[in-house]
């Protein structure tokens, strides 16, 4: 299937499929596999494997058959728990898409937001415990990360994840219910908007605090549970 045919059968499920659209527009995606049923994508930043079918068969015969990655991002929690029997992965991370689906950027009144390098490595680390120092050190390598700074101190920060989506978000405990993140996020909308993307975010199942914070500003947070990306690993 050509680039545009694969695009026109992911986009009919938008919110399932955002991780290999955002992919394949970007051009960061290796298509393994495409037919009218299934498209299969290396994201080749983070050498993750993605998997949409629409027939479970199908996918359990991939899996038995392409040579084993460290991580897949499954859209079928049948297809995933398979994976996780089959290679006795230990972690099975459940993300919500949330996507900003308007055009207009949010006005941010001078705030001190500002591209963060790695001498803030063990500040964001020392609070940041959903992924590990290598992984910050990759993105403070590749300026992903934005801080916002109050009188010259640095009160919280957000940034893109490898494949693409909107995380990493956190506010120092003195500077919470100030409406900082709030800002963050507003400033990772206008950064994707400005790139010409569609600004979304991956939301674990239990987290209401954000899905709470990506509804006030305007993301649908997709909660239909045959839409859950699991990340096994």
């Amino acid at each position: 299937m050509k680039r545009d045919i694969v695009l026109e059968y992911l986009n009919k499920n938008l919110f399932k499929n955002i991780l290999l659209i955002n992919s394949i527009n970007r051009g960061t995606a290796d298509i393994i596999y495409s037919d009218s049923k299934s498209v299969i994508i290396r994201e080749l930043i983070n050498n993750t494997i993605i998997i949409s079918t629409d027939d479970l068969e199908f996918g359990k015969k991939f899996i038995d058959e392409y040579p084993q990655n460290d991580m897949y991002t499954i859209l079928d929690k049948n297809l995933a728990d398979y994976a996780i029997e089959k290679f006795k992965f230990t972690k099975n991370e459940k993300c919500l898409n949330a996507i900003y689906k308007n055009k207009d950027k949010y006005f941010l009144d001078k705030e001190d937001i500002r591209i963060l390098d790695i001498e803030y490595l063990d500040k964001i680390t020392e609070i940041y415990k959903v992924v590990d120092a290598d992984y910050i050190k990759w993105e403070l390598t590749n300026k992903k990360i934005y801080g916002l700074f109050i009188e010259n101190k640095l009160a919280g920060f957000i940034g893109e994840h490898k494949e693409g989506s909107i995380g990493l978000l956190e506010v120092y405990k003195e500077y919470r219910n100030r409406g900082i993140g709030t800002k963050l996020l507003k400033c990772m909308i206008n950064k994707k908007l400005e790139k010409n993307e569609i600004p979304f975010s991956q939301i674990y199942t239990d987290n209401e605090v954000s899905k709470k914070l990506h509804k006030k500003l305007n993301f649908i947070v997709d909660e239909d549970i045959n839409n859950i990306n699991y990340w096994v690993h």
